[in-house]
């Protein structure tokens, strides 16, 4: 290194003991507030679990573990009002259908994400590069309920037309084909 660029390069004297303390006491509201706020959010996520855990109690009380490996849901409540005694819920259809769809959209995010990461990496003109990481970062910071929302409005109705057909709710009467399905899950995760 020449003698002038050593002499350009600005060096930050260390600071004395009393501005570190001064600069402490300015920090120390801030400090004692995201102290509190985190004692209070997991105050909140251990009050969830506590009523959910609490207001699961009769069910696993009354069915025991069948109430995971049971199929009986009754979807509409129907028999649930007419026969005060009966307790149909059982949640494997529901475990399995979560495990399908989340499945399903990790398999298809795997192959569009790897895809455009290498797009975006190795093959995407420069010019192209910074609007689809823009992109990207624009659809990562969208909440998840937004795309819940997306997916009921406009996705589930074009299933629906796509699909289902006049003589697939004659031949499964018991069916409600409404567009809400497993695909429309995948694709919408």
């Amino acid at each position: 290194m020449s003698q002038t660029a050593a002499t350009t390069v600005a060096v930050r004297r260390p600071q004395s003991i009393v501005e570190d303390a001064a600069s402490l006491d300015r920090d120390r509201p801030i400090r004692l507030l995201l102290a509190a706020a985190t004692v209070f959010s997991g105050g909140v996520v251990l009050l969830i679990v506590f009523f959910v855990v609490r207001s699961a109690i009769p069910v696993f009380a009354h069915e025991g573990l069948s109430f995971l490996t049971g199929t009986d849901w009754d979807r509409a409540l129907e028999r649930a009002w007419v026969e005060p005694t009966f307790w149909g819920f059982g949640a494997r259809p529901v475990i399995i259908g979560t495990l399908l769809t989340t499945g399903g959209a990790l398999a298809t995010t795997l192959v569009l994400g790897l895809g455009c990461a290498v797009f975006l990496a190795e093959l995407a003109p420069q010019r192209l590069v910074g609007p689809f990481q823009a992109l990207v970062r624009l659809l990562a910071g969208i909440p998840s309920v937004v795309f819940g929302l997306i997916g009921l409005t406009f996705f589930v109705p074009i299933l629906q037309q796509a699909f289902v057909t006049d003589a697939l709710t004659v031949k499964f009467p018991d069916v409600p084909l409404d567009g809400q399905s497993l695909m429309a899950g995948v694709i919408v995760l």
